[in-house]
């Protein structure tokens, strides 16, 4: 039996304009950078301190006046800081975003980040590119862990005690579709104590909400790159219709061919696949997912390695000479190539898919219910590929890409908390072989059991 489900119209959201730069902040004096004269390793074992980058961003607004601005992403964090964003590079030119620090305790992204983009600076920034580049976006949680070693998460309240939320965790592709313990983590993101807590709703967090508005204000942005470590991969969607994975292809085993140091491993993917239908395991609300499969912005993950052996608590606060090494074989080489390759990736459009009539889904949406949700007819041109989202806590999607010609429903789980009346709204990305992007948004209504 299909169950009917009504439909609205298409929606597009303005999102609000940037914030004003922020500035040092009080009681955290300058100590230095590393590797560019007075400092040098921190004996606490971090390598920069929020107000080293901040000294840096400031000292390169100095002397660069022409090639940088800097300004915040919109909003503020938790605790009401602005996030510091860094334009490198002219208006006009193809726009492209680094993002590091979505993690605090990870030391090697901002170190790294800074550090080839003042030896890019100093020559005079011969890159064709207009960088966007944010250096700590979990300023909240960067100032915490700077006295409290080993903080992963941001700084919100949970309301039983623990606090934080994993930023890599909020976005809502698969948001809360893979709350199966973790094998790697030996945790769920259900539990708020949990490193990889995912929090209470999709884009619950405002850094997330600042980033996603950032996205949705620059339609010109051609591809992302979240900043990680420790981990020696580069990762993209696993998920991509062939002219994009080639395309994300040409780029990682191109970043490849210039590590000279074992060279990192890349997404193991096949062009035209699908997740299968069903309950999945596997890293859920990432931003780099968020990017391309929300907004058709080629995203990237880039882990430095740990260029020693040592694990946990140790392994995340390396050396500066450990790191500095790393990046010279293995991270600066294949940054310029991505930087050049990465500005030739085509936009996204506006499409103009539309759907004819209503969802259907093959049981009720009742509270603890997991069942298929299969769109309605789409007109206007043939689409290539389409991702399903939800707003809201009481419904998730752990399947959420499907390829044309349509063979397997969306998989949805309805929470066992769920009330019956609640209207939960959701979003269907539809993208056609020519990037074009259509979005369809609909509310499903949970049901009471019969």
């Amino acid at each position: 039996m299909k169950y009917t489900l009504l439909a609205l119209a298409s929606l597009f959201f303005a999102a609000p304009a940037l914030g004003l730069p922020q500035p040092l902040l009080p009681g955290l004096a300058p100590r230095g950078y590393p590797g560019a004269g007075g400092g040098g390793y921190q004996s606490n074992g971090r390598l920069l301190t929020f107000a080293q980058i901040e000294q840096r961003i400031a000292a390169w607004k100095k002397k660069y006046p022409e090639l940088i601005e800097i300004s915040a992403l919109p909003g503020k964090t938790r605790e009401g800081r602005r996030i510091p964003l860094v334009r490198i590079g002219k208006p006009g030119q193809p726009e492209l975003m680094w993002l590091s620090g979505i993690h605090p305790r990870e030391q090697q992204p901002a170190y790294c980040t800074l550090r080839f983009l003042e030896e890019e600076l100093a020559v005079g920034w011969k890159s064709q590119r207009c960088l966007w580049y944010v250096p700590m976006f979990n300023v909240d949680g960067k100032l915490w862990e700077e006295t409290h070693k080993d903080w992963r998460k941001n700084r919100v309240g949970n309301g039983d005690g623990t606090f934080g939320v994993d930023l890599n965790r909020n976005f809502p592709v698969r948001w809360g579709g893979g709350r199966e313990i973790d094998s790697t983590w030996n945790d769920s993101t259900a539990r708020p104590g949990a490193d990889i807590f995912e929090g209470l709703a999709a884009l619950s967090e405002p850094e997330n909400q600042a980033l996603d508005a950032f996205f949705a204000a620059h339609p010109q942005l051609r591809a992302f790159m979240d900043i990680h470590s420790p981990l020696r991969e580069i990762l993209f969607p696993a998920h991509s219709i062939a002219p994009d994975h080639a395309r994300y292809l040409k780029i990682v085993t191109g970043m490849q061919q210039r590590q000279s140091d074992s060279p990192y491993s890349i997404t193991k993917s096949k062009p035209g696949s699908e997740p299968a239908p069903g309950v999945r395991g596997g890293n859920s609300g990432l931003t780099y997912t968020h990017a391309y499969y929300s907004y058709g912005i080629y995203g990237f993950n880039f882990e430095i390695s740990i260029p020693s052996k040592a694990k946990g608590v140790a392994g995340r606060y390396p050396s500066e000479r450990d790191v500095a090494k790393e990046y010279e074989t293995n991270v600066k080489e294949a940054w310029r190539f991505w930087l050049e390759t990465a500005g030739e990736l085509p936009l996204a459009q506006r499409g103009t898919l539309k759907l004819e009539g209503s969802g259907t889904t093959d049981k009720p949406i009742t509270p603890n219910a997991t069942l298929g949700w299969t769109p309605p007819i789409i007109t206007g041109g043939a689409w290539s590929y389409a991702v399903l989202t939800s707003q809201d806590p009481a419904i998730v999607v752990p399947s959420e890409y499907r390829s044309s010609p349509l063979q397997n429903p969306f998989t949805i789980q309805v929470m066992p908390d769920a009330k019956p009346g609640t209207s939960v709204p959701m979003t269907l990305h539809l993208w056609d072989s020519e990037r074009r992007h259509s979005t369809y948004k609909f509310r499903l209504e949970v049901l009471k059991k019969e």
